[in-house]
């Protein structure tokens, strides 16, 4: 029975994913049509605050809840043995996110879909009177199935209910979830006509001579991976102290329409923005700011992208949490296929060395995305699986594990900031014991 109801809870998921993958390309096709190849298009400046006030207003009047911030939501009853989401959760994050992403908001759907599959997982175990363990196991199928079928990553969707959720399940549970997210992948790559999320005309096999190349890009994704958390986090307090929802909204909105009528290929999830790159052609990165001309130069190319690859966190997070809905798992694909752009370009200019950009740009997206998210083994198999560059695994698990070796090592849960504060601790102590003695000694005297 546990089977049946993950595979139906698969299928569900996969229908999901492609009804908001549909609405959210029909409005961006409705919208971006008045776009010319050299821009600025002022109305890209209105479309992003038009969404995230509709957004505003229907979880102010008809959508009740938390469904901003889905994945924070399912830890947190995970954390707590807690099963039951509203029935309503199984579309309302999908009907805001289509809206905030297709009126431009530039994030991805992630978040959103683990939390409805998840609500779909709850509310099918509730249907069918499952104990509160089976109940667990199916909520967290319902969000791996989610994030399977929005990527089309099967053993990606898996790794985000054991890496990033961090649930533990036996190994009947393991299968159960494997169970749902193969079948969701299926559905979703079915529905859209058997067709990748990023296809690559050319998957090549890498030179390995490039591999001292790919560790110091691992480096260069560990180093922007903390930059991107902090401008991330930054925004996200800065936010949460304008108490009035309509006035953020509107400001973080006309934020983001600023950063698109600028470049507009930061709108939405950005998927056909990053095929253009993996495929050798540059142009897109260009198309619809003031910056394109018949001659691009490489500097022009390698500002624009710096520029790009600077402001994606601030966008995103206003995006993020500034009173839309949407997911932040996609936007690392994205900044990290900026970030290979750029470490590529730069290495090819300072040093000669030829080296392969689009691959370097296909390898910095597990990077980034295993520093900004912390799952390395997620991010991995997302990257090949969406793709089906299998042949390029090595290079992409050396960047994704060594961009979150980095992180770990400069974040608050690491051995090394341990090691420090315990140090400070001992130092704090050892002051106050002199303090101590002297003032005894000063009492003596």
């Amino acid at each position: 029975m546990i089977f049946i109801l993950s595979a139906l809870v698969g299928i569900g998921a996969g229908v999901m994913a492609w009804g908001v993958k549909s609405a959210i390309g029909f409005l961006s096709a409705l919208i971006t049509r008045s776009v010319n190849a050299t821009g600025p298009d002022l109305w890209l400046l209105l479309t992003p605050p038009a969404g995230v006030l509709i957004v505003v207003f229907l979880r102010k009047y008809f959508l009740h809840g938390d469904i901003s911030h889905g994945v924070r939501v399912i830890k947190k009853k995970i954390k707590a043995h807690d099963s039951s989401i509203p029935a309503q959760i199984t579309f309302s994050p999908l009907l805001t996110a289509a809206l905030t992403l297709g009126f431009g908001g530039s994030a991805g759907t992630e978040g959103p879909i683990a939390f409805s599959g998840a609500a779909l997982g709850s509310n099918t175990a509730r249907a069918f009177g499952l104990n509160r363990q089976m109940a667990m196991i199916m909520m967290g199928c319902g969000a791996g199935a989610g994030i399977a079928a929005i990527f089309k990553a099967p053993v990606g969707g898996a790794l985000f209910t054991l890496e990033v959720l961090r649930m533990g399940l036996g190994s009947f549970g393991v299968m159960v979830l494997f169970v749902s997210t193969l079948i969701a992948g299926l559905t979703a790559t079915a529905l859209e006509g058997f067709s990748l999320e990023m296809v690559m005309r050319e998957v090549t096999a890498y030179d390995p001579h490039i591999l001292p190349w790919v560790i110091a890009l691992g480096l260069f994704c560990g180093a922007y991976s903390l930059f991107y958390s902090y401008i991330m986090k930054l925004i996200e307090n800065l936010l949460d102290m304008v108490p009035n929802r309509w006035i953020k909204g509107s400001v973080s909105g006309l934020l983001v329409g600023a950063s698109l009528a600028v470049f507009p290929s930061l709108y939405g999830e950005g998927y056909s923005v990053m095929g253009g790159i993996l495929n050798g052609d540059f142009s897109v990165i260009l198309f619809g700011t003031p910056f394109n001309s018949a001659e691009t130069t490489v500097r022009t190319l390698l500002l624009t992208s710096a520029a790009i690859m600077a402001i994606k966190g601030f966008v995103t997070s206003l995006s993020y949490n500034g009173g839309g809905v949407t997911g932040e798992f996609a936007p690392t694909l994205f900044a990290g296929c900026f970030a290979g752009l750029v470490f590529g370009e730069l290495c090819n200019v300072m040093f000669g060395s030829a080296l392969p950009v689009s691959q370097m740009a296909f390898f910095a997206m597990a990077g980034v995305m295993a520093g900004a998210i912390r799952a390395p083994m997620m991010a991995i198999f997302i990257v090949v699986e969406m793709s089906s560059a299998y042949t390029l695994i090595l290079p992409v698990a050396i960047t994704a594990g060594i961009s979150f070796g980095i992180v770990r090592l400069f974040t608050s849960d690491s051995f090394f900031t341990r090691r420090m504060d315990r140090n400070n601790g001992l130092a704090s102590k050892l002051q106050k014991t002199i303090r101590k003695d002297d003032a005894e000694r000063d009492g003596k005297l």
